[in-house]
């Protein structure tokens, strides 16, 4: 018997179906640039709750993660204008990656210029964190220890 080159009803209906579950799947999850954007805002406008949940502090509680960065936002940020932007993206191993970004400290002065640093993350519980102690502290000297 000659087939005319038709697919059975069914046949479609697992592919399309298989597809949606695929694409749900993948949107509930961030992305590493995605949190790197959202650290980068928090620091940007102060905001220690967004802080706390997008970072990783070895042997530190939430609690203590959330006290930590109040004390650093409420300190030094309103002192420190920046502006960032991710240039590239490295997953090293499933739940280890790295994004590059660019940086302009001083933003405003007409002197400042863009320096190139690497953002280190970490798959937590299921979620990108950045691990804040693996930071270069030439970025932002007063990150919590």
């Amino acid at each position: 018997m000659k087939s005319s080159g038709r697919v059975h009803w069914l046949t479609l209906i697992c592919i399309v179906g298989a597809v949606v579950v695929l694409f749900l799947l993948t949107l509930g999850s961030e992305t590493p640039e995605q949190v790197v954007n959202k650290f980068f805002k928090g620091l940007a406008t102060g905001d220690s709750k967004l802080l706390s949940e997008v970072t990783f502090l070895d042997g530190a509680t939430p609690q203590q993660t959330e006290t930590a960065w109040k004390k650093t936002v409420t300190e030094t940020v309103p002192y420190f204008r920046f502006i960032w932007r991710v240039t590239a993206t490295s997953t090293v191993a499933p739940d280890k990656a790295s994004v590059d970004i660019m940086i302009t400290k001083k933003a405003g002065d007409p002197a400042s210029y863009e320096e190139k640093y690497g953002i280190p993350l970490e798959k937590k519980d299921g979620k990108w964190k950045v691990l804040v102690r693996d930071l270069d502290r030439e970025m932002f000297p007063v990150l919590p220890r």
